[in-house]
């Protein structure tokens, strides 16, 4: 009888530690970006674009059958424009994307479409060593351009937009 008790412990301890075997940690993400006010109207930044502190950022992941929002972190740029968030989990199965929420500027309020969010990968089943992730530049845009910017464009070969 204690020879099966014995068999019968080790054996669910076995099964027990194989268990914590197959445990992985959760990577944790820091993602970095910038927000900026486009003065020049071109959606795009310039050498006079400025940086937007304290405007409020998201890292939104949403399921990619149904678009049911799994994760949402919530952070604020800082004098540079710039923002980290940091992102604990794997998201291997969702689509993920920072989006800016809202600008603290009464002049550069207007949200620029399809410069609103920036796809990004929050999975270490993707090839990428680094856990940081980058997003592309995010912006808002004022209502009139800045008088300076028909020279800016100038120098990079571009017309001015009316």
């Amino acid at each position: 009888m204690a020879k099966s008790s014995v068999a019968i412990i080790i054996s669910i301890l076995c099964i027990a530690l194989s268990g914590l075997a197959q445990c992985q940690e959760q990577p944790e993400f820091l993602v970095n970006g910038k927000v900026y006010c486009d003065t020049c109207r071109v959606q795009f930044p310039t050498k006079i674009s400025q940086p937007i502190k304290g405007a409020r950022v998201a890292v939104e992941c949403r399921d990619r059958d149904n678009g049911t929002l799994t994760h949402n972190a919530i952070g604020m740029s800082d004098e540079n424009g710039e923002y980290n968030l940091s992102i604990k989990g794997d998201f291997e199965n969702e689509i993920c994307e920072v989006v800016v929420m809202k600008s603290p500027l009464p002049d550069c309020a207007e949200v620029m479409e399809g410069l609103n969010r920036a796809r990004i990968s929050l999975t270490s089943n993707n090839g990428l060593l680094d856990t940081h992730r980058y997003a592309n530049p995010l912006g808002f845009i004022t209502s009139k351009p800045l008088a300076q910017c028909a020279q800016v464009l100038a120098e990079l070969d571009l017309s001015p937009v009316d």
